[in-house]
């Protein structure tokens, strides 16, 4: 008996013993570290750079088309493919909001290059813009061909500028200065002011922008009106015309005028229809239907079917485009 209670208490002293250190021990715990903060001041997808006061977002998109023409007789086919990333950098500072914004591109046989740069400081209801991008006599009024699924029948004009827009309850307007698109080597800058005014029903906008080889508004100038109206639920109409003066033609497809209609309609969340028509006194007259399915959340498939009519008895042209784009 004696011998069984001095074993127990020799084990029991041997498990307080050895015990004790991992009591009395204390694991550190590292502490969280984040990488990456969150910057909901201007809405979602911004996170603060590391050690600046500063948000950055990044976004991009890609696509990839197949486009099938025809002419007379004669047919051609083709691939392509165009990529943008986007950087878009916005912080506070004494005299307003200061927001730089870069975006790069790659397309189909050309390498990567800056495809706009641009800072903008805004401070309550005005805005002081410069760098490089889409001009605005293109974005005041959405040119194009209003109402097609795909923005691949026209191009945008880009150039340096500096602008100033006052907006407030729906209503901007702008003024500024631009490189000159035209041919002249001794011109400093194109000028041009435009107006806007957007409601629940939709927006209406007008341009006017002076060619820099004439000092006076004489009538080389170009004009460009825009409306799209939203009154019936899922459809959206588009109508927009342009001209230009002998100087200024340059801004209007190398004519002096055009005009166009286009509708959009949604059938159903991710599937809307359109089309549109349009003419010019260069380009001659073209209708264009299409279709645009989203299968995928920001992804698209697009088809669209073109017929135009050129001038001159140079005959009928038409063709389709095929396209998956996706943005983030």
């Amino acid at each position: 008996m004696k011998l069984k209670t001095l074993l127990l208490g020799s084990v029991a002293a041997m498990i307080a013993v050895s015990g004790a250190p991992a009591a009395d021990s204390v694991v550190a715990e590292p502490e969280p570290i984040d990488y990456v903060k969150v910057c909901d001041m201007y809405g979602s997808g911004f996170f603060y750079i590391p050690g600046t006061e500063t948000c950055l977002e990044i976004s991009g998109s890609m696509r990839v088309q197949y486009e099938h023409a025809r002419l007379d007789t004669s047919s051609v086919g083709s691939f392509g493919y165009r990529t943008r990333v986007k950087f878009d950098a916005r912080n506070e500072t004494d005299y307003g909001t200061l927001h730089s914004s870069i975006r790069l591109e790659g397309e189909s046989h050309n390498n990567i290059l800056v495809d706009s740069a641009i800072m903008t400081l805004s401070n309550g209801s005005g805005s002081l813009s410069a760098g490089y991008g889409d001009d605005f006599f293109t974005t005041n009024t959405e040119f194009g061909y209003p109402g097609n699924m795909v923005d691949g029948l026209y191009e945008y004009n880009q150039t340096a500028y500096m602008q100033y827009t006052y907006a407030v309850n729906g209503f901007s307007a702008t003024a500024g200065i631009q490189g000159d698109d035209g041919d002249s080597d001794d011109v400093l800058f194109d000028s041009y002011v435009g107006a806007s005014y957007s409601g629940s029903w939709g927006r209406v906008a007008a341009t006017i922008i002076n060619d820099g080889r004439e000092s006076t508004f004489d009538g080389d100038v170009a004009y460009s009106l825009f409306a799209s109206l939203q009154g019936i639920e899922n459809l959206r109409v588009d109508g927009w015309y342009q001209s230009a003066g002998d100087e200024a033609n340059n801004y209007v497809d190398g004519g002096e005028w055009q005009w166009g209609i286009g509708a959009r309609y949604k059938v159903v969340d991710n599937f809307s229809v359109g089309g549109g028509y349009s003419d010019s006194d260069t380009s001659g007259n073209q209708y264009t239907i299409g279709f645009e399915w989203q299968p995928i959340t920001n992804v698209s498939v697009e088809v669209d079917y073109h017929n135009q009519s050129l001038p001159s008895d140079r005959g009928d042209s038409d063709g389709y485009l095929f396209r998956i784009s996706r943005s983030f």
